[in-house]
């Protein structure tokens, strides 16, 4: 009786240790995405820009948010993720997704998949400059900035250069 209680005082000091652990982790992670996932802000109840007629012109909050977005993209090279998302890129900024995206619709007339994809572009371009078409495939190259598959990666760079990359030399 008494290994008995014994036994069951020490599974159940386990469990809440663990769960308290857990607990106090959510805390301090929560922290981090929280600015992310909030859309209360001023800013953010402003209409999102759809298309040059009704779009913005841009704030200082703005501008210094798109430096701050462009010295990310650029340092860590996040458009070489294939699925990357606006709300990954707002945590790491630590806005919400809105707030990012009216700042890339303000300040670059274009939406959050345009503008990862002409980072993709300028990559796949410098590269093929460096010679990177003579030792890989086209996937390959398309693989390497982001896109996920050829199809996506020919419509996209025909699109911002006006050649397929296979004849952009």
């Amino acid at each position: 009786s008494t290994l008995t209680n014994l036994l069951f005082t020490l599974v159940m000091t386990l469990y809440y240790v663990f769960f308290g652990i857990r607990f106090i982790n959510y805390a301090f992670t929560f922290q981090k995405i929280e600015t992310a996932l909030m859309d209360t802000s001023a800013k953010d109840s402003r209409p999102l820009a759809h298309s040059s007629a009704n779009s913005m012109s841009p704030t200082k909050e703005d501008q210094r948010l798109m430096a701050r977005l462009s010295a990310l993209m650029t340092e860590r090279h996040l458009y070489v993720k294939p699925d990357l998302t606006i709300e990954e890129v707002a945590v790491q900024v630590g806005e919400s997704y809105r707030t990012v995206s009216a700042a890339i619709n303000s300040c670059r007339d274009m939406n959050f998949k345009g503008w990862v994809n002409a980072y993709r572009v300028e990559e796949a371009e410098r590269l093929i400059h460096e010679g990177y078409l003579e030792q890989h495939t086209t996937d390959a190259l398309a693989a390497s900035v982001g896109f996920a598959n050829r199809i996506s990666f020919y419509r996209v760079f025909k699109k911002l250069t006006g050649k397929s990359p296979t004849d952009y030399r």
